[in-house]
């Protein structure tokens, strides 16, 4: 097995062909798998709660407010900056699927594709 974890999710991502050009009316779209950790997140949502509040606190501070009344925060346990990563789930983002070269795609005119799309439509 590459990767495990009781969440996640399975979605489609378009993709321009060719690669560079991303007005390009031709695109592929690629299924990405995606896993994470609940436990994972809720430590890391900690983490990240508690350096908001600090931002927060250093900015009242810079426009004036008495250091007395800002409140910064950190976990009390060190270990705690650790916790996000402690569930390995293996690969935490793939895709899995066959990758066709721009140069067998036969690139239409928008004009071209409207066309087909007439006809195909009209039948």
């Amino acid at each position: 097995m590459v990767g495990n974890s009781n969440f996640g999710a399975s979605y489609f991502v378009t993709e321009s062909i060719p690669k560079e050009e991303k007005k390009s009316p031709h695109f592929r779209v690629r299924r990405h798998a995606l896993n994470w950790s609940a436990y994972g997140m809720v430590a890391a949502l900690q983490l990240i709660s508690c350096s908001i509040n600090n931002v927060v606190s250093c900015l009242k501070i810079m426009n004036g407010v008495s250091p007395k009344d800002a409140k910064f925060t950190r976990p009390e346990d060190r270990a705690a900056f650790e916790e996000p990563w402690r569930e390995s789930m293996g690969v935490t983002h793939m895709t899995l699927d066959r990758a066709m070269p721009d140069e067998y795609v036969k690139l239409l005119s928008k004009q071209e594709l409207l066309e087909m799309y007439d006809r195909s439509s009209s039948k």
